[in-house]
């Protein structure tokens, strides 16, 4: 999975290069926040909580018309889902019950490609479709105590013997694009990376979502 989005991402790259003195060719760098949940038949019985994430990544679009293109966005996203208010073995053993809180973090570097469609004069608006695929890079466990309730434990533990080291699923995105220049606009918007993918390596289905609000520029090129 590692070498196909570094594949895809390179001939993509040589191919938006190799056309783009034909068509309108845009490069783009955006950041933003992600809402990340998750769900499967492995949280049955309870929901399990919301968590918020980074995300940092870049975009190419190519335009084979003032509407319609195609857009790729690597990006590194921060994904996950949390457990709350639990209750942990104190320390020592014998020690009284503890809470706290039970985050999950994936970091990812996703690549989602989407066919895109653009309107509207000096203010644009654009959506977009497609699918992602993902790279597992880092899995972390974190014990966050409730201090409220008294509570000092904590800590963290990372490893990769839990999740599987790809995910993929369904990709889409809204947003709007305000010029500053004649090559240099301002973008703002959302893409929702929708998981189809069972990561769990062990037991019941997990599958996650990352709603993702971003902002960025985008340079033009023709």
């Amino acid at each position: 999975m590692k070498q196909f989005l570094i594949s895809s991402l390179l001939l993509l790259g040589c191919y938006f290069m190799s056309f783009s003195q034909q068509k309108q060719f845009e490069f783009g760098l955006h950041s933003g926040v992600n809402f990340n949940s998750a769900r499967g038949y492995a949280f049955t019985g309870f929901k399990p909580g919301n968590l918020f994430g980074v995300h940092f990544g870049f975009d190419i679009h190519y335009k084979f018309s003032e509407n319609f293109g195609v857009k790729a966005m690597p990006q590194i996203d921060q994904n996950g889902w949390a457990h709350r208010s639990l209750y942990f073995e104190g320390i020592p053993p014998s020690g009284p019950l503890q809470k706290g809180d039970a985050l999950t973090r994936l970091a990812y570097l996703n690549l989602p490609v989407l066919a895109t469609f653009t309107t509207g004069s000096r203010i644009k608006f654009t959506a977009g479709a497609g699918f992602f695929g993902g790279y597992l890079l880092e899995e972390l466990l974190v014990i966050k105590a409730d201090k409220s309730s008294g509570s000092t434990l904590s800590g963290s533990s990372s490893s990769s013997e839990n999740y599987k080291s790809y995910n993929y699923g369904l990709s889409f995105n809204a947003g709007v694009i305000f010029p500053m220049s004649k090559r240099l606009n301002f973008q703002a918007g959302m893409l929702d990376n929708f998981g189809l993918a069972n990561i769990n390596k062990s037991g019941e289905t997990i599958k996650t979502n990352a709603l993702s609000a971003m902002v960025g520029m985008v340079f033009l090129c023709k």
